[in-house]
């Protein structure tokens, strides 16, 4: 058995058009679902999904209008891991409302 890779990656967003951490953790949802990740659903402080190797949780603070989210990606597949969360970083702001 292999050791699993783990990855992460901050990404820090300022709109005044962000509601609030509802917007953030939809625009992450969205992104996991864009990407291809399955069983994606929004916990109490995260939003979490997977594929056949990888686990994925995004999830956020904020200070202000200013939101940070933390991606962490899992998977025995270094590689996959790695450019899960480079999907994810690419795709996240595509869903933030008027970013």
């Amino acid at each position: 058995m292999s050791i699993p890779s783990l990855y992460w990656a901050t990404q820090a967003h300022d709109s005044p058009n962000i509601g609030g951490f509802e917007d953030v953790f939809n625009a992450a949802k969205a992104a996991m679902t864009a990407i291809g990740l399955g069983n994606v659903k929004r916990n109490q402080s995260d939003v979490s999904g997977f594929t056949n190797d990888a686990i994925a949780a995004i999830a956020c603070t904020g200070c202000g209008k200013v939101y940070t989210l933390i991606v962490m990606v899992s998977s025995d597949v270094d590689s996959h891991a790695k450019a899960i969360v480079d999907k994810l970083l690419k795709e996240i702001p595509k869903h933030i409302p008027n970013l």
